[in-house]
Parts: structure tokens; C-alpha cells; sequence
């Protein structure tokens, strides 16, 4: 019922083996072992001598029972050694096993200790020791039974780690190790019952020493030493099952960036069951560090007196330390930013992408890393809650139809909620603001939008392009920047004669004949410019004169 493969049964026994195998080489076993000892011992109670009692026990052992044992080990050599050892290989393409060497030690280590074994019985059985006899038949029975149980225990493990409350992300990624912890606990205990069994066989009086008050005292300890870590182990196990089933994949925490801060945001739960989880391990740690300590006889009590003098000291030493802590304490508990969430703090930016004991970790959208201690904090601006109202400027000419762009921008904003990609993203439509103040070549105004945290980035993009599209479509160009300089009365008056005179000697040249153009021509207009030359630098000289003289009285 227990070993036989469902539906029949309850299945047991791992599917990478034979089970029906399994099932009738036990079923062989049990049949041959329960017949063959009670009709042994019916003949025995009827009178058969000791001679002959043991001499039949001897023939059923040596050619049915043992032979049957050795059948299964070495028939299944193959299946159990994949469970034994966690090995996924199979038979090639040729019919060979991988690890057909090492399929050859054990079974030939078990086929020896059960001959071994079994010797030793017979002899001891001859002799008459019954104390003996019967350690030596527990080392039997542990023998025999030892990758059957081993068998047995790895089955259960693999259809426990199955179950629906196991199928997490971090504990597929240590199931291995888990498995692989209880199925090394289990062995041990048989090793150690196997080898106490032989001591015991070979006249060692294990049981005896061990039963003293040394004795006694030392396998307490060691008991409770193990059961303390065993038991720290399952809680640890069952608190990070817990806490898994509650925090999202790991791999779905490192968002994918669009270059502008914009990441998926984690809820407070996922951002501070983490530090939670590391505040409960190092409690657990204590725990069953202080408990060894206590089952190995150590008197906790002053040592708990001085860790206390000593985290005082350590205290005055680090108050920066403390302060660091204290203040993610009280970060964390007013809910100031999340994991994921786009903050500025102590003058730096980024995404939230790591939150320990003592600082946080902020990841720029450039992929700098930078790690912030919670005690530099004095404000935190956090860019991902609830809504962002982002604010977008135009520059426009003076002469632009404020009230036709305004129609334009309007428009826009309706059809970008209404599309679907961008649509959702958005909580308020784009609108203009009007002109928000006059430049010296240009008119400013400003639309603005409101969109979910992380997405305004997609959206002002959309929207700068497709404002860009839609006032080009109108005729409306972008005011560009530039500078107009106003030179004074006398500057403008120079500038006038200049130029006439600059047309005067070019209507004079073109009066005259071809061959008296020449090189008086070209020396009045040289020494014209050079005359206009000197006069614009003397009114350029009194006016620069007489803009610092103004400016040393508003000095004064």
C-alpha cells in the first residue's frame, strides 16, 4: 500500500525508479523473511534442536533471504544511485551509465557489511552470547534497511517540496539544499545507529559508556545542540516561505528604465519585508547561538552583561551609526519612499533600488549607483506618489495668435488622452496656461499636464512632438534668441553721414571717366572711413565714459 505506485497505492517511492520493482523485491522479502522465521520457530517450539535451528535459520538467510537483498541492490543498482547521490543522468544512447563506477562501490560496501554481519551473527549465535547476537542483528537490519529508508526519505522530500506552498522563486533556488540538509540529517542518524550496532557486536560496551554520567551529559548536549539548529533552521525556512509568498519574483524587481527615472513601483509591504526578514535572521541567530552556548554549559548570564556594557560603549563610539538607523527606522515607518519609487535626497537623484539597516541605495537614470546614509537626509522629494504635474515651455514669437494656440494645444491634449497608449497614463488632459512673461525676443507660454508617477516622462515627449507637428501645420514658427543692440543719437547720426558719404563718392566715381578712377578715388575713401572711424570711436569713448560715471554714483 505504502510503496506501490498510484492508484493503487500511495506511491511512495520516487518516480526516477523501478517502483513495481521496488514492490516485489520487498514483497519477496517480507514473504520469505515472516514464512521462513515462523515456520522456524513452530519446528523450534516442537521440539527441533538448537543445532538444527540455527543451521536452518543459517540456509534460509544465506540462499533465500540474502540472496534477495543482493538482487535488489544490484539489479536497481542504477535507479538507486540516482537518488542517492541527486543525479539526473541516465543511460546514454549505448545503454551505459555515467557513473557506473561509483554504481559498482556502494553496492559492493553493502553486499560486504550485510555478509559481514550475518557472519558475526552465526558466530555469535554458536557461542551462545545473546547480548551480542542481537546488537549484531540490529547492525543487520540497519544495514538492510538503510537505502530503502534512504529511498524512502528522498521520495518524501521530493513530493513535499511539491506541494503548492513550496512553489516560490527563492525556494526552488535552494530546494536542492534543503533536500539535500534533511537527506545528510537522516543519514547520519543511521550511520551512527549502524556503527554503535557493530561496536556493540565487537564487545566496545558503546551503550555502557554512553550511559554514564560523562556519557549522559555529552549525548544530551549534543542532542540539544542539534535539535536547537535543526530547529532554527525549519523556523528560518518557514519565514522566508512566508515572506516569499508575499514579495513578488526577484526578477521582476529590477524594472526595465526608460533612461528617465521611470520604474515599476514596489508596495510597502514588499519594501519593508525585506528589512524585516533581516532583523528576524539576526534574532534567530542570537537565539541559537545563546542556546549552543547555554548546552555546552556556558553560563550566558555575564555574558550578557557585558555584550550589554559593551553595546553601550559600542554605542558612544558609532552615534552616526545609531543616528543612521534610528532615521531609516522613522523613514520607513512615515512610508517617505518605496523601493522603486524616483526620490531626491541630500541632493542627489534616482530610482529606490535597495533598502538596508542603515542607508539606501538610488540607482541614476544615467546607471550611476549611489548609496545615501539615512541620517544624511533632511528632506525627501519623492517624484512617484500619486500623481505628477509636469510643466512644459514655449517660446513664440510677439506677433503669435495667443488664442490659436491655445485652440492648438488643446486639441492636442484631448487626442492624446484618447489614445490608447498614452491615454491611460494621463489624469488631466494638456491645456495652455497662457503667456507666463515676455522675454526680450520671444513670448513664453506654458502648458501643463498631469500624468501617473514614472510615465510624464513618455508623455512630454509625445507631446512636445506633437505640438512641434501642430504649430508648423499652422504656420507657427518658434521664436529664436537673439540680440538687438540700441546705439545713441549721436551714434545713429554718424552712421547716417557715413553711409551718405559712402554714396556720394560712389556716384562721384561712377561720374567720372574710366582713367581717372583710380588711386585718388581710393585715397579720399580710405581717409573718409578713416575719419568716420575716429569720430564713431570718440562718441563711443564719451558714451562708455559717461555709463561708467552713472554707474560709480548708483555705486556710491
Amino acid at each position: 500500500m505504502i510503496i506501490y505506485p498510484a492508484p493503487k497505492g500511495l506511491g511512495l517511492i520516487s518516480d526516477t525508479i523501478n517502483n513495481q520493482a521496488v514492490y516485489r523485491c520487498m514483497a519477496a522479502f517480507a514473504f520469505a523473511y515472516i514464512v521462513g522465521t515462523e515456520a522456524l520457530f513452530m519446528f523450534y517450539s516442537n521440539g527441533l534442536s538448537d543445532e538444527h535451528f540455527l543451521l536452518a535459520m543459517s540456509v534460509l538467510f544465506n540462499f533465500i533471504i540474502n540472496p534477495i537483498v543482493f538482487w535488489f541492490v544490484w539489479s536497481q543498482r542504477y535507479d538507486i544511485d540516482r537518488v542517492l547521490f541527486d543525479s539526473t543522468e541516465s543511460t546514454d544512447s549505448s545503454g551505459k551509465y555515467p557513473y557506473a563506477n561509483r554504481a559498482l562501490i556502494w553496492p559492493s560496501i553493502v553486499t560486504f557489511v550485510i555478509s559481514m554481519a550475518f557472519l558475526n551473527w552465526q558466530i555469535h549465535a554458536l557461542s551462545g552470547d545473546l547480548k551480542r547476537q542481537q546488537a549484531i542483528q540490529l547492525a543487520w537490519w540497519i544495514t538492510l534497511l538503510f537505502p530503502i529508508l534512504d529511498l524512502l526519505v528522498s521520495s518524501l522530500l521530493l513530493k513535499l517540496v511539491a506541494l503548492n506552498v513550496f512553489q516560490t522563486p527563492g525556494f526552488q533556488k535552494r530546494k536542492q539544499r534543503f533536500i539535500f540538509l534533511i537527506r545528510s540529517l537522516v543519514r547520519l542518524l543511521l550511520l551512527a545507529m549502524l556503527a554503535m550496532s557493530f561496536l556493540e557486536a565487537w564487545g566496545f560496551q558503546p551503550l555502557k559508556m554512553l550511559s554514564s554520567s560523562s556519557g549522559s551529559s555529552i549525548l544530551s548536549s549534543t542532542m540539544d545542540i542539534g535539535v536547537t539548529i535543526l530547529l532554527g533552521f525549519v523556523i528560518w525556512e518557514a519565514i522566508q516561505l512566508w515572506m516569499e509568498r508575499l514579495l513578488p519574483d526577484d526578477s521582476s524587481e529590477s524594472a526595465e528604465m526608460d533612461g528617465e527615472g521611470a520604474s515599476a513601483t514596489a508596495s510597502r509591504s514588499e519594501t519593508l519585508l525585506p528589512l524585516f526578514r533581516t532583523i528576524l535572521l539576526i534574532l534567530l541567530l542570537l537565539i541559537v547561538v545563546m542556546s549552543v552556548l547555554y548546552s555546552l554549559g556556558v553560563q550566558i548570564g555575564p555574558l550578557l552583561a557585558g555584550a550589554s556594557v559593551i553595546g553601550i560603549a559600542i554605542g558612544f563610539g558609532s552615534q552616526k551609526l545609531v543616528q543612521d538607523i534610528i532615521s531609516g527606522m522613522f523613514f520607513l515607518i512615515d512610508d517617505a519612499f518605496r523601493k522603486g519609487e524616483y526620490v531626491e535626497v541630500a541632493g542627489m537623484k534616482g530610482t529606490v533600488e535597495k533598502l538596508s539597516v542603515r542607508s539606501m541605495r538610488l540607482r541614476h537614470h544615467l546607471g550611476a549607483v549611489q548609496t545615501v546614509p539615512y541620517g544624511e537626509i533632511n528632506t525627501v522629494k519623492n517624484l512617484s506618489r500619486d500623481w505628477v504635474t509636469m510643466k512644459l515651455e514655449l517660446r513664440l514669437p510677439y506677433d503669435v495668435d495667443i488664442e490659436k494656440v491655445r485652440k492648438i494645444i488643446k486639441k492636442i491634449g484631448q487626442k492624446m488622452l484618447d489614445d490608447p497608449e498614452i491615454g491611460p497614463n494621463m489624469l488631466q488632459p494638456l491645456k495652455s496656461q497662457g503667456v507666463m512673461r515676455v522675454e526680450e525676443s520671444a513670448l513664453i507660454i506654458r502648458m501643463k499636464f498631469t500624468a501617473k508617477p514614472g510615465e510624464q516622462w513618455v508623455v512630454r515627449r509625445v507631446a512636445y512632438t506633437r505640438v512641434r507637428d501642430a504649430l508648423a501645420a499652422a504656420g507657427i514658427e518658434f521664436a529664436h534668441r537673439e540680440v538687438k543692440v540700441r546705439l545713441s543719437d549721436e551714434m545713429e547720426q554718424l552712421q547716417k553721414l557715413d553711409y551718405q558719404h559712402k554714396l556720394q563718392l560712389s556716384s562721384d566715381n561712377n561720374a567720372k571717366p574710366p582713367e581717372d578712377q583710380g588711386a585718388p578715388s581710393a585715397e579720399k575713401a580710405a581717409v573718409a572711413g578713416a575719419v568716420s572711424a575716429a569720430a564713431m570711436s570718440a562718441v563711443l569713448s564719451s558714451e562708455i565714459a559717461r555709463h561708467k560715471k552713472i554707474d560709480d554714483q548708483d555705486e556710491q
